[in-house]
């Protein structure tokens, strides 16, 4: 007796095959060579959307980044993830939000990645500025990176772009941060006191066209136009290899880069074009900002083990800040205390901005008052604090109770999803917290 597929049936599985097949082509669309074209990089790179960020100092001449590695969010945010996120702005207040890389799982549809992924995070951020780089997993199929980047772009305080493709990745791009809100309004390279740049590390790491880009950004644009290096973090979400020589025997994990074209580096110890060494050029990177390993938690400010690589006859004090990831998918009581979030405050000294005499600007009548070119401002990195993921929940009763439930593999998504389905009619997050809290004392009960 033959069996009969309904028509139906057929036709989903056709039209399901297509859309695979179109996910598939759509990453795939992200992946960078191992080589790249210096004339297609070269012909790349604007400081328009850099100029634009809006960012500033604020009166005390701090500026505060809340830095979120592996999220690894999946097609329901983990509760207890979403609690912590919340609490974490609310008590930090950040000046800008950074999405270091994996910040989601492979196998998420489109549709998922529309409806839930997305707006689950992104709507916690409130109006404070966010921006991101992919790492390893943001790279699986099928939704593409820059599905992933258009739909975060939608919300406007995402201040994350392409800088053109360069063959290199997704969303490869630099923000500046200004002297004070006056100079962020100005947009003009007189007022930049400083410079993140961010890097898609792909599934093995940098490759030459990124490494060439840098540079290309530092020096060709930047440093032409203001006389000066301004002094920067680079925030990547593989670190760079040479950190295995800084700190032997750390087991960060997913070190393993493409042996190719990995020359950043180079790029940021040597600087100047073609990477020929010059004290005068070294480019302003102070640290790297990397995660990729969710109990990897150190800085080489306080943890630097000595290399003839790295330092010896030639020093080059480049500073490696490990941050671990998030992750509530596998926390457990066993990690708690080496996952969570990190604060990074930068500080300019106010008083030692290189300037001419305030003239009056005769666009809108407010003082500017212009930096002295061929100096650059001073800017220092005056803390790295890591916020455990735990401390919002060790209390031993309720809250506790919520964390274990957040995390556990059926009752997180069972929670999340029956916020889902309440979200057209109440706040999704009340009724998801208030659910979890519910099953977080079944949870409780269970263990006992």
């Amino acid at each position: 007796m033959k069996t009969r597929i309904p028509l139906k049936l057929l036709a989903a599985l056709t039209a399901l095959c297509l859309l695979l097949s179109f996910g598939a082509f759509s990453a795939a669309a992200d992946e960078a060579p191992e080589t790249g074209d210096a004339q297609s990089v070269a012909q790349v790179g604007t400081l328009d959307k850099a100029l634009a960020s809006g960012l500033a100092f604020d009166a005390s001449g701090d500026f505060k980044i809340l830095v979120m590695n592996d999220l690894d969010d999946g097609i329901i945010p983990y509760p207890a993830m979403l609690k912590y996120i919340e609490s974490v702005i609310a008590d930090e207040q950040p000046d800008l939000i950074v999405l270091n890389g994996n910040i989601t799982r492979g196998g998420v549809s489109v549709f998922m990645a529309n409806f839930a992924v997305i707006p689950w995070i992104c709507n916690l951020f409130g109006d404070i500025p966010f921006t991101l780089t992919f790492g390893k997993t943001d790279a699986l199929l099928p939704v593409s990176k820059n599905h992933y980047l258009t739909n975060y772009q939608k919300y406007s305080n995402c201040l994350a772009y392409d800088d053109a493709p360069i063959n290199a990745g997704v969303a490869n791009h630099n923000l500046f941060i200004f002297n004070d809100d006056v100079a962020a309004g100005d947009k003009s390279l007189d007022g930049v006191a400083f410079n993140l740049y961010l890097l898609d590390s792909n599934k093995d790491g940098f490759y030459r066209p990124q490494a060439e880009w840098y540079g290309m950004k530092e020096y060709d644009l930047i440093k032409e136009a203001t006389d000066y290096v301004v002094p920067s973090l680079m925030f990547s979400h593989l670190p760079l290899p040479e950190i295995n020589l800084a700190l032997p025997g750390e087991g960060l994990g997913d070190t393993h880069y493409n042996v190719y074209a990995n020359t950043m580096y180079q790029q940021i110890k040597n600087g100047g074009k073609d990477g020929v060494r010059n004290a005068d050029m070294r480019g302003g990177v102070m640290a790297v900002v990397s995660g990729s390993h969710p109990s990897a938690l150190f800085d080489t400010e306080d943890d630097y083990v000595d290399t003839d690589v790295l330092r010896g006859a030639d020093p080059f004090p480049l500073r490696f800040i490990q941050r671990p990831g998030m992750s509530f998918l596998t926390c457990s009581d066993t990690n708690r205390d080496t996952r969570g979030a990190s604060i990074i405050t930068l500080h300019l000294d106010t008083e030692a901005i290189p300037a001419t005499p305030a003239v009056l600007d005769p666009g809108d009548g407010h003082e500017i008052t212009p930096k002295v070119p061929g100096e650059a401002p001073e800017v220092s990195i005056t803390e790295v604090r890591h916020i455990p993921a735990f401390s919002y929940f060790d209390d031993g009763g309720a809250m506790l109770k919520f964390y274990k439930a957040g995390v556990n593999w059926f009752f997180g998504p069972l929670s999340a999803f029956i916020g889902l389905l309440a979200s057209p009619f109440t706040d999704r997050y009340a009724v998801t917290y208030s659910v979890n809290q519910f099953f977080g004392n079944i949870f409780d009960w269970m263990l006992k």
